[in-house]
C-alpha cells in the first residue's frame, strides 16, 4: 500500500469515526463542492476533518476562519476535529467551549 493510500485510508476513517460518534451527516463531496466541511449536523455543527500518523500537525488560521464562516451562516458551532498520531482532538472557540460548559452546567 503506497503511503498517498494509506494516508487517504487513515482520513477517510477518521471522518467516519468523527461524523459517526457526533451524529453528523457527510456532506456532497466530503467539502469539496459546494457544501463546506466535512460533515454537520445541521443547525448545531460544522465539522472539518485532518488526519496525520504524524507527532504534530499545525493548524493554520484560514482553515478555522473558513469553517468558522461556513458555520456561522447556517448558525451552527464550528469543529476542528484532529486526529494526530492515533489521538483524537477537538478545536473549538473559546466562546464555544464556554457555552457547552455553561449549557453543561445547567443541566444538572
Amino acid at each position: 500500500m503506497s503511503q498517498k493510500t494509506s494516508s487517504h485510508q487513515m482520513a477517510v476513517e477518521h471522518e467516519a469515526h468523527v461524523l459517526g460518534l457526533l451524529g453528523a451527516k457527510a456532506t456532497s463531496g466530503s467539502g469539496s463542492k459546494s457544501e463546506r466541511g466535512d460533515g454537520r449536523v445541521r443547525g448545531m455543527l460544522r465539522i472539518e476533518c485532518k488526519a496525520t500518523a504524524d507527532s504534530s500537525r499545525s493548524v493554520k488560521l484560514s482553515e478555522w476562519t473558513t469553517i468558522a464562516a461556513i458555520a456561522a451562516m447556517g448558525g451552527e458551532v464550528p469543529v476542528l476535529a484532529l486526529r494526530i498520531a492515533g489521538r483524537d482532538l477537538v478545536v473549538l472557540s473559546l466562546d464555544d467551549f464556554e457555552q457547552l460548559l455553561e449549557e453543561a452546567e445547567a443541566g444538572k
